[in-house]
């Protein structure tokens, strides 16, 4: 099917995600930030729940440590972005639909 459609091919989230930067700039920026905290490498666990003592090098752990505002500019991006994603998803649905009944047509079972 690819190699007669090769436009239907699947394309990396990221590859989308750049273009959005075209047009809304820091998306991107924002994206890879998120990825890195929610990411369940070092410095996703440690912003998220560890502090340095700087004067003994020693890490406390804890559930109740905040990001302060990186962490609320993230939650505020994502919100500001519900908008633009359902509007979207709205268009995505459509087309699923349209290509359903194209592909029914074309393929009767």
């Amino acid at each position: 099917m690819l190699a007669e459609k090769p436009e239907l091919k699947a394309e990396n989230v990221l590859n989308y995600i750049d273009r959005l930067e075209k047009k809304m700039p820091g998306i991107r920026g924002h994206y890879d930030f998120l990825s890195e905290w929610c990411h369940p490498n070092s410095a996703g666990h440690y912003f998220t729940f560890a502090s340095l003592d700087r004067s003994t090098g020693t890490v406390s752990l804890s559930d109740r440590k905040l990001y302060g505002k990186d962490l609320l500019n993230a939650i505020l991006g994502v919100y500001l972005m519900l908008g633009l994603i359902e509007s979207a998803m709205e268009r995505l649905d459509s087309l699923i639909r349209i290509i359903a009944q194209v592909h029914s047509a074309a393929h009767p079972v």
